[in-house]
């Protein structure tokens, strides 16, 4: 049969190679799909898992926003804004000195009549009167009219006034009340009515721009105007945008779960509480509670305030530059609310309230913030939730890639780094007037992180199992192979021993071949040599010893002997006493060990010298020191030195080995009940100490195992 048909298989003349079947480069390409696969489909489980959850989230959410408004730089209100404020001290003594037949709760109404008749004349636009009438104060001691009389002819002067709602919230809906029917529906003259603009849930952010209410069963004689009060109010800021506007009378209505229509103006809200990204859209526009996020200015005392007092001292020039063209807001400083901006306040303008006592705002300049959000038209918006989705994905499947492909350090860097610019990219959008939702994906990354370090982790001990079991076949093979091995090498030392000595018994026998008969010899005790390193190696092997009693410092001498023969440029000398030092060990095992330990001396000692073996009986150890000036040892290196398969070679070093040769003389030496150290310097030497037990003199030889 030709050669070529032996390697390659019968064939017939003509027919040419059989084509090479792509089937291993398929299942490589195959294999790496599906990484990709797992790694998408982790990322989508993930995603939408954390996307179910956004509203669990959502206090997280609106925690993180709130910092963003509060750390973002300050800015400048709308010029057209001003507050008069009443002051804590006014309203205390308005009840200190309050007839017990006057009503009113703040303030007499009196003073607030007089206050809006000068703002009126001073030009205001618009006045929004932050206060409830909803207790009637007919009063008139002193006076031709009575309280309820002064503030009603007040409101009745030309300019628009803006009166606010009282309100009782329940869990389902939110029932309206009226101000008082004096100030509100007289015959001739409709009042702009407002409802309480600001959701108290928590911290208070938003403005809830369409509310509905129960209708209040007033008289049927009421105006029309009086009857779809407690249907339908909009808030105090929209109500005052409206009189700005020219469209008093407009009320904000829904275009869609996001977007309220008003006076012309497209408003962004959001359609409720709780963020949302599993369900894309809604079918009924009019569905949700249209919370307008209010884009604060900046921390107590940033809209100009001046106190009530003040307009009523006042003379009317300094009335026309301070509030001639301006929206005023009229309230209470008395009131204060936990609110995003809390924290210390602005300086005072020259002239307005001191507030830099206060942290917290009150309801008036909630109102200002909100009417400043409208006038500006600088909505706070949130990102559009397909990319919150998007965003969620991107950075589970950038967790899920690097936590199962890369190490843990550049993972975890990865991960900071990312949660990092999540962060800044938050505030920095923030200070553009742009919501990130940044608890959400962060949740998301870290979860993805998680799961594909436990996925990395049950699939490397997988790996780990099974390399196990793999490997305790394979030395389990190895070592029976192995230990096959010295039966033939054994009968060919044996038949060399027999040609030697039959060439020995014959005449001349040749120098030639009896040096190569000598070789063989050398590289076959060579060779049962390394196979006992390797079974002396295996750690599960019992190392079987044969003691007998014998001279260590003749063992010591005859491996000398062979060791100087392997190296021209090395030279190994022994010191020892001259008399003998017996220990009862297996001289087979011992004289490994030495072999080994000397070996080891001269290839690590690349430049070549003397190396020094010294033997010495130190009861009740024989000890053993092998000396060399080679390479030396590290420190970190020589604590796991006797390891399995390790060794401690430099780099660029070319010095053969498998890293059993000292593990097998650590598992000799431990057999025999002894111990081997060794005390070495990078650039110095090594020196390698064996101790065995002494043997007693009168002991007689004896074979056993351990």
């Amino acid at each position: 049969m030709p050669v070529h048909a032996i390697f390659k298989g019968s064939r017939r003349p003509g027919v040419g190679p059989p084509k090479e079947t792509p089937e291993r480069p398929r299942r490589g390409v195959d294999r790496f799909r599906v990484s990709w696969c797992r790694l998408v489909l982790s990322s989508v489980v993930v995603s939408a898992v954390v996307c179910r959850l956004a509203p669990v989230l959502s206090p997280s959410e609106f925690r993180l926003l709130d910092h963003w408004l509060r750390w973002r730089p300050p800015r400048l209100p709308d010029d057209r804004i001003v507050i008069v404020a009443i002051e804590s001290q006014d309203i205390e003594a308005a009840q200190t000195h309050r007839d017990f037949a006057c009503s009113c709760l703040a303030v007499s109404r009196a003073d607030l009549a007089r206050a809006i008749t000068r703002l009126k004349q001073a030009g205001a636009m618009a006045i929004g009167l932050d206060l409830r009438l909803e207790v009637a104060c007919p009063y008139k001691r002193g006076t031709p009219a009575g309280h309820d009389d002064q503030l009603a002819r007040a409101l009745d002067l030309p300019g628009e006034t803006v009166l606010i709602a009282g309100a009782l919230p329940t869990p389902e809906r939110t029932f309206f009340s009226l101000p008082l029917i004096w100030f509100v529906g007289r015959p001739g003259k409709e009042r702009l009515v407002a409802s309480p603009e600001v959701d108290r849930q928590g911290d208070i952010r938003g403005v809830s721009l369409i509310q509905y209410g129960v209708p209040v069963r007033g008289n049927p004689d009421e105006p029309a105007s009086v009857e779809r009060i407690g249907q339908q109010f909009a808030p105090l800021c929209v109500a005052l945008l409206g009189v700005l506007r020219g469209q008093p009378d407009d009320l904000p209505s829904a275009v869609s779960p996001y977007e309220v229509s008003f006076a012309g103006q497209t408003i962004p809200v959001l359609p409720s509480r709780r963020l949302s990204l599993v369900e894309l859209g809604r079918q009924d526009p009019t569905a949700g509670r249209h919370s307008m996020l209010i884009n604060w200015v900046g921390p107590v005392g940033s809209f100009p305030t001046y106190a009530l007092s003040s307009v009523l001292e006042a003379d009317t020039k300094g009335l026309r530059e301070r509030y001639g063209g301006k929206v005023v807001l009229l309230g209470s400083l008395a009131e204060r609310f936990f609110t995003p901006m809390s924290g210390r306040s602005a300086q005072p303008r020259p002239g307005s309230v001191n507030q830099t006592a206060e942290t917290s705002l009150s309801g008036t300049e909630i109102h200002a913030n909100a009417l400043n959000t409208l006038l500006t038209e600088r909505y706070l918006v949130t990102v559009p939730r397909p990319l919150q989705v998007v965003l969620v994905f991107v950075l589970a499947f950038v967790a899920a890639y690097a936590f199962q492909t890369w190490s843990e350090k550049a993972a975890l860097a990865l991960a900071g780094a990312l949660l990092l610019a999540l962060v800044v990219a938050a505030y920095l959008l923030a200070c553009h007037d742009i919501w990130l939702p940044a608890a959400i994906p962060a949740v998301a990354f870290l979860s993805s992180a998680v799961v594909s370090a436990f996925w990395g982790f049950a699939r490397v001990r997988q790996e780990a199992e099974k390399l196990a079991v793999e490997m305790e076949v394979r030395d389990a093979a190895t070592e029976t192979v192995v230990h096959d091995l010295k039966q033939p090498l054994a009968a060919i030392g044996a038949l060399t021993s027999v040609l030697r000595r039959r060439q020995e018994r014959t005449a001349g026998p040749s120098q030639e071949s009896l040096e190569v008969l000598g070789h063989i010899q050398q590289q076959v005790d060579r060779a049962i040599g390394d196979i006992d390193d390797l079974l002396a190696a295996t750690p599960g092997r019992e190392v079987g010893l044969v003691r007998q009693r014998f001279d260590l410092v003749a063992l010591a001498r005859e491996t000398a002997e062979v060791q100087r023969m392997r190296s021209s440029y090395h030279d190994v000398e022994i010191e020892a006493p001259e008399e003998p030092v017996w220990v009862h060990a297996d001289v087979r095992y011992m004289s490994r060990v030495l072999s080994n330990l000397v070996d080891n001396a001269l290839k690590y000692w690349p430049e070549g010298g003397t190396v020094r073996v010294v033997v010495r009986r130190n009861p009740p150890w024989a000890e053993v020191s092998v000396i060399d000036h080679g390479l030396g040892i590290s420190p970190e290196q020589k604590d796991r030195i006797f390891a399995r398969f390790t060794r401690s070679v430099p780099a660029g070093a070319n010095i053969p080995g498998s890293g059993i040769g000292l593990y097998s003389v650590h598992r000799i030496v431990d057999a025999h009940g002894g111990e081997v150290s060794v005390e070495s310097e990078v650039g110095v030497g090594s020196t390698f100490v064996v101790r065995i037990p002494c043997a007693d003199e009168a002991a007689e030889e004896d074979t056993g195992d351990r």
